[in-house]
């Protein structure tokens, strides 16, 4: 019986780092009537994806092939970004904050995303000649107001390969022949 299941997890977790330091010139150029300028950042990114796969697959009388797979993934990311510049530097090379004299513009924001969706999908084909699937999702986004946040998404195809039926025996020029409707 459950030689014809399968599960699959796939866990991610990313994270990224960015640190700048920025000096520019206090002689000449864009910031010299500023005395020159420092401007220091980071930013940290993480992202998490999880996703669970359940696939059953099995074939009856040699004819009917049947699979279904259910899932569930759930990803969510994270960004912090801080920010500040200094202007009119003590000396040309200072590559700190505290080497400049006058405060420029301090910041920071984050951000959140998650979404999240549910899955099945039912394939069925009978001796490789007529093929049936049907699919499911329900997928939400953070990114949507919660009264709006969950959204259905289907679909439902056949299809039938005459270059595997009887009459067909004889067109050995031709080894596949589908019609699909989706």
């Amino acid at each position: 019986f459950l030689n014809d299941f399968k599960f699959t997890s796939n866990n991610n977790v990313n994270l990224m780092e960015y640190r700048l330091t920025n000096t520019n010139n206090p002689f000449y150029g864009q910031f010299a009537t500023q005395g020159g300028q420092i401007t220091k950042q980071h930013s940290r990114e993480v992202d998490y994806t999880i996703q669970q796969l359940l696939n059953w697959n099995h074939v009856f009388n040699n004819r009917h092939n049947v699979s279904v797979l259910v899932g569930h993934e759930w990803y969510k990311n994270t960004n912090e970004h801080l920010y500040a510049t200094k202007s009119y530097m003590f000396l040309p090379d200072a590559t700190e904050l505290a080497g400049a004299i006058i405060d420029g513009s301090p910041g920071s924001y984050s951000t959140m995303y998650n979404n999240e969706g549910w899955l099945f999908r039912g394939q069925y084909n009978y001796a490789q000649k007529y093929f049936g699937s049907v699919s499911f999702r329900r997928d939400a986004s953070s990114r949507f107001h919660p009264d709006n946040r969950w959204g259905n998404f289907w679909s439902v195809s056949a299809a039938w390969d005459l270059a595997n039926e009887s009459f067909m025996d004889n067109a050995d020029w031709m080894d596949m022949f589908k019609i699909k409707a989706s």
